[in-house]
């Protein structure tokens, strides 16, 4: 009985210990400069996604993100185009750190309905405004930040344990939906062609 006693308080003690350990790799997780959380448009997609990355290895994701600015936002603010630089735009590109984590569980209705009940700081390394990265509960046009689904929130967070410090990279870039300027041809092809009309 005593035996069967020791091993339990044994095993107790080591799950204990793992549990510890476990943890605190998780905070240092956040802040190894080799962790890095980016948010940018795959090649050949229309839609951004988030994926953690520890130097080469994927550690989460990717999963589909959102970043475009609700149109009635820009408009009040006067930025009929949602340009990043100004307020109401969409979320800059650029380099961020986390500066920590906010509660929304207990806010009212609409808060949760726009910004979900959890949502990080995000706070970029060469001034500018804050942004946030904010949970969601259904994929739509627009956002108050960079939004991914409320449950993928969870599993990031479940996978990083605390975020504060964790580098932020938000790469954004311009689609040539029409071809190279609208030609349908990379950039210098026309002038070569007139060149080539014009010697002959």
């Amino acid at each position: 009985m005593i035996a069967a006693l020791a091993l339990v308080l044994g095993l107790l003690l080591l799950g204990y210990g793992m549990l510890r350990t476990l943890r605190a790799g998780r905070r240092k997780l956040a802040r190894d400069e080799a962790t890095c959380l980016r948010i940018a448009v795959p090649p050949r997609q229309n839609h951004p996604v988030l994926t953690l990355r520890h130097g080469r290895d994927v550690l989460f994701g990717p999963v589909r993100a959102q970043w475009n600015a609700p149109a009635s936002t820009a408009m009040a603010c006067g930025n009929a185009t949602r340009d990043p630089a100004l307020p109401g735009g969409d979320v800059p590109a650029g380099r961020y750190r986390v500066l920590d984590a906010a509660d929304l569980s207990g806010a009212a209705e609409p808060i949760l309905r726009g910004l979900g009940p959890l949502a990080l700081i995000l706070r970029p390394d060469h001034g500018g405004r804050d942004i946030l990265l904010h949970g969601t509960r259904r994929h739509g046009p627009d956002c108050n930040g960079v939004a991914i689904l409320n449950r993928t929130l969870d599993a990031l967070l479940q996978q990083l344990g605390d975020p504060r410090g964790l580098r932020v990279e938000i790469e954004r870039r311009n689609i040539r939906r029409n071809g190279w300027g609208g030609t349908g041809r990379p950039p210098g092809t026309a002038n070569r062609r007139a060149g080539q009309t014009r010697k002959g």
